[in-house]
């Protein structure tokens, strides 16, 4: 049985739940409203049954003052009378009007007890200094940030950001959401769907939304079709006598000849869909994607149509020399090989060392540790010292810095994996005679014999018929480096441009005139630009290097603004007046 009045406490308790309620937000900031204070707002102005959309998509106080007409019917208000009246009690909120409260009309009060509580408005005038200070510091606050709303299918989810997140940042935050990758769409003033592919179309995306919110149409990433070969071509190439691999753009093996099953003891099934790095030693797989990445960019071949003498890896683990050429298809890449492995020594190659002593020619020959056993009569004319002296020693005494400290790390890494740029071609470099001095050569470098006897020969052939008379270091300098074929530059202690040689004209795109006599930070990007002056004041004032006589992987900036990745070793050298000048020399 029901005890008497018990009716009433309970009507009179509930009575004073829903006061304490509309006190409270009627005393809150909005725009700092939880999701259930937004619905209980909607209670107090008769729309509850809106509720539960409202708390599916998370929609708290700072969301409610930013929806948009699209987004009401979105959340299923389906009615224009009730998108009218949210709007306006969302009006009456940002006013901060009693009247937001209340299911009544919009103007004045209707005498009730809610209107009668108005004076325990967030704007009351007892905690107006600290509500307006609030106001000031939630917009600045909610300037830096943008709400991004997102649908899938039938559901908004709703993030708040930085305007200044990254798009690959986004992303992945979308990719922890919903599990996978998504593409992203959407709709400009004119109602046009955009798609965001990429960081331009993001900044675009977010200036367009502005102050208001931005919505995203999300749906399922398209994966890019697996890359195919024909029945014809597949036919052909499976019946080939050479071992032949076919890769797509990613790397993925998409066909394994007989012949290459024989020469890597894999089997086609084994190896389809899998990376091609399984056939390459572990040193050379970790920079291959970046090679294919940088291939799909530029287009630039730099293995792709030339044959090349490579090291392999067995199944079993074992690495062993092989001859690849690789063509590039649409999407895909064949590379054929050849075991070098047979290949016999040429009888010819020691009776060719004693014919090199009596050239007129200067010719060096070195062993696979970079030991000299060979040092002709030319090359004793050419760089000052007698065969006695320098056979045994390692060739990098006859390289000035950092060429020296470098050459070994060259040789060993060539030994190890024959990838070598300057193997059977000439190019100009610098020698450093007995006395000191450089001296502008041009040099071939050929190999001879295999296995344990490997040997390397190098021809100089100087540039210059006489030497440089008496100039200051500077003009030496820039009489050296003006028909060096590796781009060079030297800079003094202020990073002012003093020499730009034509082969660095050609890899960054400036002419002579637009760089002499300027900072060399224009070569640079961000933030080494800004910081280059001050690494240049450091070394003068502490003298402790960290760039200067070691060779470092480095970004420059072109003319046009693309950056280029380079190999930069730079030397210093002091003139007669105590002035320090630095040489930086760069390569791709």
């Amino acid at each position: 049985t029901r005890l008497p009045g018990m009716s009433g406490r309970k009507k009179k308790k509930g009575e004073k739940t829903v006061q304490a309620d509309l006190a409270y937000i009627q005393s809150t900031d909005p725009r700092i409203w939880t999701v259930t204070d937004v619905a209980k707002w909607l209670d107090f102005i008769e729309l509850g049954q809106y509720k539960k959309a409202f708390i599916e998509n998370s929609i708290s106080g700072e969301e409610l003052l930013d929806l948009q007409n699209q987004d009401l019917v979105d959340l299923g208000i389906s009615l224009l009378g009730h998108r009218k009246k949210i709007f306006k009690k969302v009006t009456l909120l940002a006013r901060s009007s009693a009247d937001a409260f209340h299911a009544g009309s919009d103007h004045g009060s209707t005498g009730g007890s809610l209107s009668q509580s108005s004076d325990t408005s967030w704007t009351s005038s007892k905690s107006g200094k600290s509500n307006k200070s609030s106001k000031k510091r939630s917009a600045q606050k909610r300037s830096n940030k943008i709400t991004v709303k997102c649908k899938y299918q039938h559901d908004w989810t709703v993030f708040k950001v930085k305007k200044t997140i990254k798009f690959s940042q986004f992303k992945r935050k979308i990719r922890r959401e919903y599990g996978a990758d998504m593409d992203f769409k959407y709709r400009d003033e004119d109602g046009d769907e955009i798609r965001v592919k990429k960081r331009s179309h993001w900044k675009v995306a977010i200036s367009e939304a502005g102050d208001g919110p931005l919505r995203l149409y999300l749906s399922p990433a398209k994966r890019k079709e697996r890359a195919k070969i024909g029945v014809v071509e597949q036919t052909t190439l499976l019946g080939l006598l050479d071992p032949v691999c076919v890769a797509d753009d990613k790397g993925t093996i998409l066909l394994f000849n007989k012949a290459a099953e024989k020469l890597f003891g894999w089997t086609n099934a084994e190896l389809v869909s899998e990376n091609v790095k399984l056939l390459m030693p572990p040193d050379v797989g970790e920079s291959h994607d970046f090679y294919l990445w940088r291939y799909s960019r530029d287009k630039k071949p730099r293995v792709i149509g030339q044959g090349r003498k490579v090291i392999a890896t067995h199944k079993n683990g074992h690495t062993f020399p092989v001859h690849l050429s690789v063509t590039a298809g649409e999407d895909t890449f064949t590379a054929v090989f050849k075991d070098i492995r047979k290949e016999k020594t040429d009888d010819a190659v020691k009776a060719q060392f004693g014919l090199l002593q009596n050239m007129l020619m200067c010719a060096i020959v070195i062993d696979t540790s970079g030991k000299i056993v060979l040092f002709n009569r030319a090359a004793e004319k050419l760089l000052g010292y007698k065969q006695a002296e320098v056979l045994g020693k390692d060739v990098a005494m006859l390289m000035p810095e950092p060429y020296c400290n470098e050459h070994s790390e060259y040789l060993s890494r060539y030994v190890k994996t024959d990838d070598s740029k300057i193997m059977g071609t000439g190019r100009d470099v610098v020698a450093k005679n007995k006395d000191g001095s450089i001296i502008p050569v041009n040099l071939s470098l050929t190999e001879q014999g295999d296995g344990d006897n490997r040997f390397f020969t190098g021809i100089l052939a100087p540039v210059e018929t006489k030497k440089i008379g008496k100039k200051n270091m500077l003009d030496q300098e820039r009489d050296v480096l003006a028909n060096l074929l590796v781009p060079a530059i030297i800079i003094d202690d202020r990073g002012i441009v003093q020499v730009f040689n034509s082969a660095a004209q050609k890899l960054f795109g400036y002419g002579i005139t637009e760089v002499l006599g300027k900072n060399v930070k224009m070569l640079m990007p961000s933030p080494d630009k800004e910081k280059h002056d001050r690494y240049i004041r450091r070394y003068l004032k502490t003298g402790k290097a960290h760039v200067i006589g070691v060779g470092r992987d480095v970004v420059a900036l072109h003319k046009d603004g693309t950056m280029l990745p380079v190999r930069l070793s730079v030397t210093e050298k002091t003139a007669d007046d105590g002035t320090k000048f630095f040489t930086g020399l760069t390569q791709e």
